[in-house]
């Protein structure tokens, strides 16, 4: 008898153990560095962009989607200089024109994908044909019939994509997972459950690895971001202190770099029209590494790795600008 107690004991030493691995309450993320002195603005030669435009890096190229633009969509720079190289795709009806663009991805042979959600067509760009060939149009890579579609998604070869997936529930409801997208069968596996602790509405911005085969859902509305591998098996989950606050817009961006997961932190009431925004550094693991304290209202970021800088679009006195993080995050 003795035994099994010592056995069960054991075991619920082993249970709680692992437990701990898995979640993590930062209950103070206090190591605060002061930045805005170093951001630089971004002169974009005066390229009219909207303040919701969402940036990108693409190989030696960045990238600016602007889906409610009355110019172009698809504005392209140089990524170390900055200097605009060219404009293309119309807003409105017509062929290769986007009513509703969204869902960037790099298809890792020199071509990137870009899809209207007003049309549910994804078109395939060949960035060199693109850049060099004034008269260049795109080719529909395929249409999108399945009734979950993928608002933004990561190519992890030919075929597979780890997708954050959009499922309507009725005319003006939906339900957003993370799963498997067969880019060309157009086939899905989830990935993660659709329900969230509290009975919260699930909202979250999407970051993938694919070098360590993970992902972390940054949930919008709630301080907490769950890693996951390709199997969807859970890895961590991270309580920040603001995890009880209420209609509070906590995670709007994320990415991983080589290191570390970057992730763009509102802190704020949700609807308000000006965030104090912070960038939030994670280790892979989840563990808290720095809070980047920004100074402007960004509204979207990208991460550089080849000049190590992160690049942020912003709605305040100043539209588009960077950080050198050399000396900053090792």
């Amino acid at each position: 008898m003795k035994k099994l107690i010592y056995f069960l004991l054991l075991l619920c030493l082993y249970s709680c153990s692992s437990n701990n691995d898995i979640t993590k309450y930062q209950k103070k993320r206090g190591n605060i560095i002061e930045v805005k002195n170093k951001i630089k603005e971004i002169d974009l030669n005066d390229v009219l962009l909207h303040e919701n435009s969402v940036p990108y890096i693409f190989g030696k190229y960045f990238i600016v989607l602007d889906p409610y633009t009355t110019e172009k969509v698809i504005n392209i720079f140089d990524k170390t200089t900055f200097k605009h190289l060219v404009s293309v795709g119309n807003h409105g009806q017509g062929p290769f024109e986007y009513v509703s663009a969204g869902g960037f991805a790099d298809n890792h042979k020199g071509e990137f994908y870009l899809t209207d959600f007003g049309k549910y067509v994804i078109n395939s760009y060949h960035i060199d044909s693109l850049i060099n060939d004034s008269v260049y149009q795109p080719k529909e890579f395929r249409r999108i019939k399945e009734s979950s579609f993928p608002s933004d998604y990561i190519i992890i070869n030919d075929s597979i994509t780890i997708a954050q997936l959009i499922h309507p529930t009725s005319i003006s409801t939906f339900v957003e997972y993370t799963g498997i997208w067969n880019i060309k069968t157009g086939n899905i596996s989830m990935l993660t459950d659709t329900i969230i602790q509290e009975c919260h509405k699930k909202r979250f911005v999407l970051a993938v690895s694919p070098q360590d085969e993970i992902f972390a859902e940054c949930n919008y509305l709630i301080d907490m971001i769950c890693i996951y591998n390709f199997k969807g098996e859970l890895l961590h989950k991270v309580f920040g202190p603001d995890i009880k606050k209420e209609h509070y817009l906590t995670f709007n961006d994320a990415t991983f770099s080589n290191d570390y997961l970057f992730t763009l932190y509102q802190g704020g009431d949700y609807g308000s029209e000006m965030y104090d925004s912070k960038c939030i550094i994670f280790k892979k693991n989840g563990d808290y590494v720095a809070t980047l304290h920004l100074g402007y209202n960004v509204i979207r970021f990208c991460y550089d790795q080849d000049n190590n800088r992160l690049i942020f679009w912003c709605n305040d006195e100043i539209l588009c600008c960077y950080l050198d993080l050399n000396g900053i995050i090792d």
